[in-house]
């Protein structure tokens, strides 16, 4: 999981895997081909709204501000978190109960 994490110039950046028009708001694991944390969201990719949706949906999570940077049009996305990347590393492995 850690191969999805890397320093920014503010905090922690992370590459997700997005699943827009999904059955719920959730974190849905490690995709290792990917190196990308599986985020799904309710919201269709319409007009940015899944893009929203996932920024509101990991700042929640994470209990910090979450902006996709880059990805904006695609389905795999880079996310600045303002967090360092050890702790966005044991908040994910908090969330998704993987242990190291």
């Amino acid at each position: 999981m850690e191969e999805a994490i890397s320093s920014g110039k503010e905090g922690a950046l992370l590459r997700i895997a997005v699943s827009p028009g999904a059955r719920c708001d959730c974190l849905s694991g490690y995709d290792e081909w990917r190196r990308a944390i599986r985020v799904s969201v309710r919201e269709r990719a319409q007009g940015g709204r899944a893009n929203a949706a996932v920024e509101a949906l990991l700042g929640e999570l994470l209990g910090a501000r979450a902006a996709i940077v880059s990805g904006h049009a695609g389905r795999q996305k880079v996310v600045a978190v303002d967090l360092t990347p050890d702790e966005l590393v044991m908040r994910l492995r908090e969330l998704l109960s993987i242990t190291a």
